[in-house]
């Protein structure tokens, strides 16, 4: 339906109520933008009639709101709201026309800063920074602007459309990050930094600030089928222009601290040759970010720009912009030649008295956009947040070719969830990284391949090759998912005989599959005897199969979705769930839906219901009632009693009460028109009647072979109706029968050959002279129990008591990783334990895990201390022997040993809690390792320690091989420490440093001859520094060497001096030795 645009301002008090509508402006322009703040302009003239709302001091405040319609109402649409920040005019101008100019109400955000100083960090690489671990971007926003409000900032005044667990869509959020902000970093750049971070995605409604994970459907939406522009029709010009005058072939880039590089462009074509091009980088000092930063600008110069901007027709037309659309949707319009699907990035508005409403766009492709996206998120790594910052040092060089290439930089990892051909969720991680070029000491080096590790994220764990490649790329799988892994990269070097340097480690969550099955089709629900059956056909909502990753199915019962209660999650496919215990005559309804191997659960199906039917059967129930019509319709005639002094009503309601006569009956009749009840008038009322007599001679029983009477029934045999009698209680001292039938007994004792629950085999319960034997809905034994006992077989769960303290015996114990999502299957015996009335949070428990939802069959034994509530202290034990993937035998499989204690058992965050754990490995294939461990958070106790203590005590640390020992011994006896091994160090906390170098070849160093400062480096401390000693080392007894400028964390210089009289010729070398202090 064609429609048109109409669009007005209305003012608002800052923070206030709404003041009125702008009705009378000369001009005004707005944009609203996707991602990131708009900006209006006004021209009003202060003699308007309702230029009151502008009669106000600039520091007074005012908020102008932009609202459209399309005939059936004004809204505001999103990112329309501003605060007017300036205004401008001339004093001599009669018509008194002002210009107001005003930024979108998020540009308060560049107002509230970071600025609680007691949270940054007190030493360290981020020392005076604000550190965020593993936060989302909910968590972060939400923190700060809860900060400034508390201080009363402008987030007084803003309303939040998100929270720290779920987007404004409700969807979780995606991503986490660790970064580390400076004081007074303000929240638009902190918020422009977690867009460009690919993050988030924002918008603001009025005052209210939403976020949304990035690239959220929810949010950018997909309406290219829907919203379809075309020339003439929707857009009045679409200019363009193409230029190929920014195309650049090699660009020069130049950085801080002497950088300075070329980059290629192969991309780029080249008609004229290669055409050169310059860019300043200011802020990166090294060569992995700035080409990182330049990868865009080198994707933009080898091609014509993808933006468009359209000029668009709002009058009778079928989409109208900020009705239909908004910016961030996805919609289809004219690029060069034809219509394709492009980004709405920026909408504008402009409006003069007499010349109506003019409305224009700026659209992006899909590659432009991407790429856009992709230069932003390289941005947001240092947009306003600092990650933890690399190290490098140089080493001195040699005569031979033992150069250690540099550590290759920009490693990033990404990740995904893929379904196997086993039907299990996996995890994929692909990485990359800039290509090394350079060795450590900054000379030229060729590189043959790269090689990549992994490692889970937590201490002591072992690094796993994950492969090799001659790419700056590889991807690797068989990831367990959920989990947080370690990453690395070093390079191989063609030439030298040294690996290169290991690359900042990259820690990343393999993505988990979050995508349930189908919903099932609807169940097939019936009742009989009593019974409920809830049939599944083991086939999806739309009739097809279940996909691979099916696990179960749920039975639930409810009269709704919302409502459904699981009554049952063991059926694994197509079968029968019955239901038994249910009042006869009841209605019900049941549900199905499907869970997969990760856990996720689809909607609930459609619904079924059922009554539950009788236990006897309704054709009984049928005859019975075809009996009494018949005997009523020949008793029909009789309308007073045998001796004709009374009447008989046969009727559903009460006879009037007038002209009675004690003794007259009543056959009420029962809405079917079966007499329920004979009653009798008293002389003011009826009454129940009773036929009392000494006994009733049956009609057709000449000789009186029939005869009832109290408290017997004389019969040779009793045959009544169709064989059948009905009766509320039967009692008597014996039935003789080949077949019963009925729903329930009561009784003291049965004897007889066979007591069974159905005659199907394998069905049921059966009950012979030999054993009393079970059978589940599946047809399987569950129980045997014979007189000799010695085959007897018990199965399901067992407890030692019904409530309070107990001991279960599960054959069905589950378990999970705690903060992960592998899952566990096996038996168990769990120790269930109260405080009180109140169950314990998790009980003491030992299990036997013999299968995974990730890699299939292992053995494990779990020993659980439990804990009494949540987050208490708790202690784990295991024994494992485990596949590293599925089906994984002999040099695939690690065995375990791992012990834990720690002070909060269910924190998955190690940085956390205070913990220790010893962890040992028996890895087939590669070896065997062992870590003691103990981690605290932070002015927490911390202590490891192996002690000796003896007249004659030792202790070792050592480790050995055919070729000798290294490592420490402890002699208590002698009082000696012993030290065996070449001279090494911790990363970032090297005790000694040492080298020896090559200073002069083949060198004439005259008397008085000064060596001069040259620098000895390695990889800085991160704490502490050094000081050092040194010498010559040379057959010449007059050179001395000594250090200078020491204490420093990652370097010191020497410098020396030709002390006698003659000249040395030759080869000189140089000793230094360093120590680090505190």
């Amino acid at each position: 339906m064609a429609k048109s645009l109409h669009a007005r301002l209305v003012a608002y008090r800052p923070f206030g109520a709404r003041i009125g509508v702008l009705a009378e402006p000369v001009s005004f322009s707005a944009s609203m933008l996707h991602d990131d703040d708009g900006a209006i302009s006004i021209e009003y003239s202060m003699l308007s009639g309702d230029a009151q709302a502008f009669d106000r001091e600039l520091t007074d405040g005012l908020e102008v709101a932009v609202e459209v319609s399309d005939g059936t109402g004004y809204q505001e649409p999103d990112n329309a709201r501003f605060v007017i920040t300036g205004r401008s005019g001339k004093t001599d101008d009669r018509t008194r026309t002002v210009t107001y100019s005003g930024q979108s109400i998020s540009w308060l955000l560049s107002k509230a800063e970071n600025n609680d100083s007691s949270h940054l960090l007190a030493d360290g690489d981020n020392k005076g920074k604000r550190p965020f671990y593993s936060a989302n971007p909910g968590v972060i926003l939400k923190t700060l602007l809860g900060e400034n409000k508390a201080r009363g900032g402008v987030a007084t005044g803003l309303s939040l459309g998100f929270d720290t667990a779920k987007d404004a869509g409700g969807a979780a959020w995606a991503k986490k990050y660790t970064l580390y902000y400076s004081l007074g970093t303000d929240l638009q750049t902190i918020l422009s930094s977690l867009v460009n971070g690919g993050g988030c995605d924002w918008r603001t409604s009025g005052r209210t600030l939403r976020l949304w994970n990035a690239d959220s459907a929810a949010l950018s939406r997909d309406l290219s089928k829907n919203v379809i522009l075309r020339l003439a029709r929707d857009i009045g010009e679409a200019p363009y222009e193409e230029s190929i005058s920014d195309l650049a072939s090699t660009i020069l880039v130049e950085g801080d601290n002497n950088l300075l590089f070329r980059m290629d462009n192969p991309a780029a074509p080249t008609p004229w040759g290669k055409w050169e091009s310059y860019s300043s980088q200011g802020g990166v000092s090294d060569k992995d970010t700035a080409q990182a930063f330049m990868q865009s600008t080198l994707d933009d110069a080898a091609r014509v720009r993808g933006q468009y901007t359209r000029n668009l027709i709002v009058s009778d037309v079928d989409s109208l912009p900020l009705v239909d659309y908004h910016a961030g949707d996805w919609i289809t319009a004219p690029t060069v030649t034809h219509g394709e699907k492009v980004r709405v990035q920026e909408i504008d508005l402009s409006m003069r008295q007499g010349e109506g409403l003019s409305v224009s766009i700026a659209l992006n492709d899909i590659k432009y956009d991407a790429s856009v996206k992709q230069a932003k998120k390289i941005k947001g790594i240092t947009g306003g947040a600092a990650l933890a910052g690399s190290e490098g040092g140089t080493t001195a060089s040699s005569d031979r070719d033992h150069r250690v290439p540099k550590a290759p930089q920009g490693l990033v990892v990404q990740t995904d969830a893929y379904i196997g051909s086993d039907g299990y969720a996996h995890g994929l991680a692909t990485a990359s990284w800039s290509a090394v070029t350079q060795a450590t000491n900054d000379t030229s080096i060729e590189i043959s391949t790269y090689t990549v590790e992994w490692k889970l994220h937590k201490d002591g764990a072992p690094w796993q090759a994950a492969g090799t490649t001659d790419k700056t790329q590889l991807g690797f799988g068989g990831l367990d998912c959920g989990t947080r892994i370690e990453v690395r990269v070093r390079a191989v070097p063609t030439y030298s005989d040294k690996l290169g340097e290991w690359s900042e480690v990259f820690v990343a969550t393999v993505e988990s599959d979050t995508t349930p099955c189908s919903v099932p089709s609807k169940p097939i629900v019936s009742s009989k005897l009593g019974v409920v059956t809830i049939h599944w056909d083991g086939k999806t909502s739309t009739g097809a199969q279940m996909e691979p990753d099916f696990d179960h199915i749920e039975v639930g019962k409810g009269a709704t979705a919302a409502g459904m209660q699981v009554i049952s999650a063991t059926q694994a496919g197509q079968g029968d769930y019955v239901i038994t215990g249910l009042a006869i005559g009841s209605r019900h309804s049941y549900a199905l839906r499907s869970v997969d191997h990760a856990g996720n659960r689809s909607a609930w199906s459609a619904i079924a219901s059922v009554t539950v039917a009788s236990a006897v059967p309704q054709e009984t129930l049928d005859s019975i009632n075809k009996d009494i019509a018949k005997a009523e319709a020949e008793a029909k005639a009789a309308k007073t009693t045998a001796d004709g002094k009374n009447k008989v009503f046969t009727q559903a309601v009460e006879p009037a009460h007038s002209g009675l006569t004690n003794g007259d009956l009543w056959q009420k009749l029962d809405a079917s028109g079966h007499i329920s009840s004979v009653n009798i008038w008293n002389g003011s009322k009826f009454v129940a009647y009773s036929l009392v007599a000494d006994s009733l001679l049956v009609p057709g029983s000449v000789n009186g072979s029939v005869l009832i009477k109290d408290g017997s029934v004389e019969a040779k045999n009793i045959k009544i109706g169709n064989g059948e009698i009905l009766t509320e209680l039967l009692k008597a001292r014996k039935i003789v029968t080949d077949d019963v039938e009925a729903g329930q007994f009561k009784g003291y004792v049965f004897t007889g050959a066979v007591f069974q629950s159905s005659e199907a085999a394998n069905t049921g319960v059966k009950l012979n002279s030999t054993a009393l034997q079970m059978w589940d809905s599946g047809h399987n034994q569950t129980v045997y129990l014979d007189g000799e006992g010695k085959s007897n077989v018990l199965t399901g769960t067992f407890q030692t008591r019904v409530s309070g303290h107990r001991l279960r015996i599960s054959p069905d114990f589950k378990a999970s990783t705690v903060g992960g999502t592998e899952t566990f299957t096996g038996d168990g015996l769990e120790f269930l334990a109260y405080k009180g009335a109140t169950e314990y949070y998790s009980h003491p428990t030992i299990s036997s895990l013999i299968q995974s939802n990730q890699v299939g069959e292992m053995g494990e034994l779990d020993l659980w201390s439990g804990r009494v509530a949540k987050h208490d202290p708790a202690a784990f034990l295991r024994l494992q022997s485990k596949p590293r993937k599925k089906g994984g035998t002999g040099s695939g499989v690690t065995s375990q040993v791992y012990l834990h204690a720690d002070t909060n058992y269910d924190e998955s965050d190690l940085s956390k809690k205070s913990s220790s754990w010893l962890t040992m490995h028996g890895v087939g294939g590669s070896g065997a390792s062992a870590y003691l461990n103990v981690r605290s958070d932070s002015g927490s106790l911390c202590e490891v320690g192996v002690h000796s203590q003896g007249a004659k005590a030792r202790a070792y640390c050592t480790a050995s091989d055919a070729n000798g020992e290294v490592g420490v011994v402890s002699d208590i006896s002698t009082g000696y420490v012993y030290l065996g091994g070449y001279l090494s160090g911790i990363t970032n906390r090297f005790t000694f440093q040492s080298t020896n170098w090559r200073i002069y070849q083949n060198a004439t160093l005259t008397a008085d001859f000064t060596v001069p400062q040259t620098t000895w480096s390695w990889t800085p401390a991160k704490y502490g520094r050094y000081y050092g000693v040194c010498n010559s080392d040379l057959n010449w007894g007059s050179i001395f060497m000594h250090v200078c400028n020491t204490g420093g964390a990652g370097s010191m210089q020497v410098m020396g001096y030709n002390a006698g009289s003659g000249t040395f010729k030759g080869d000189m070398y140089v000793n230094a030795f360093a120590w680090l202090v505190k």
